[in-house]
């Protein structure tokens, strides 16, 4: 959920601290937050939710607000949609990175195409139009980590594979045509919110993801809580 730092985020006292205040959105299963406002889409999440839309109901005709010519009977998609705080899914809490002071609380898991992607949830919006018949669609934007092609065999970090530690490189991100999810996200899919280290692997900076605030996680070593995890984050920030 946090960054390791010089304070507390990303520590064990701080995934207690985290903890304590969810525990307001036990037993909610889905539910966006009551802290939203009606504005304009971000450029890349309008972009995005024009290229999904046009994908997946072909039978659609639209195009950009922004065009000066657009084919016959095409209908413009407006960029206005409602922009939300937070979403809580499986009774955890995820926050937007656009409308919080920190990632922290936006670094997740999220199920697609059978495995799991992390990533920071920059967006959480819902788009409802007239003349456009998909009723509201509610979505998030999402900017995946790209995975880093460093050789673990030998190190500390391999025999955490099957805990859900990922290495991936620095401040690098997958872009809409590389091969992967796609930035748009059913919000359901969110799987779990994760730890961001930064870590040196042979002598190469890289970012670590810890899966956090788990009830089972699907691997070899499944546990009940999110104590095994808290306690590995702690002891990879000193590797």
């Amino acid at each position: 959920m946090y960054r390791a730092s010089a304070d507390d985020r990303g520590t064990v006292q701080a995934l207690a601290r985290d903890l304590e205040a969810a525990r307001e959105d036990e037993g909610i299963k889905f539910q966006l937050s009551t802290r939203s406002e009606i504005a304009m889409l971000p450029s890349h999440a309008y972009f995005a939710l024009l290229r999904h839309l046009c994908f997946r109901f072909p039978n659609l005709v639209l195009h950009s607000y922004l065009s000066r010519t657009s084919p016959t009977n095409s209908v413009p998609l407006l960029p206005k949609g409602v922009l939300f705080d937070h979403v809580v899914v499986n009774h955890t809490q995820y926050t937007a990175s656009s409308r919080a002071a920190s990632e922290a609380g936006s670094l997740v898991a999220v199920r697609s195409g059978g495995r799991f992607w992390v990533g920071e949830l920059q967006d959480i919006c819902a788009v409802e139009q007239q003349g456009i018949a998909i009723g509201i669609f509610r979505f998030g934007y999402m900017q995946w980590f790209r995975r880093s092609d460093i050789n673990l065999d030998g190190t500390v970090w391999n025999q955490y594979a099957a805990l859900n530690v990922d290495i991936w490189q620095i401040d690098q991100y997958l872009h809409e045509n590389d091969c992967g999810p796609g930035p748009l996200i059913d919000l359901q899919d969110i799987f779990c919110h994760v730890v961001r280290l930064a870590v040196v692997i042979r002598e190469q900076r890289c970012w670590a993801t810890v899966f956090v605030n788990v009830r089972v996680i699907p691997t070899p070593y499944p546990t009940t809580d999110h104590k095994i995890n808290a306690g590995l984050i702690d002891f990879l920030r000193g590797n």
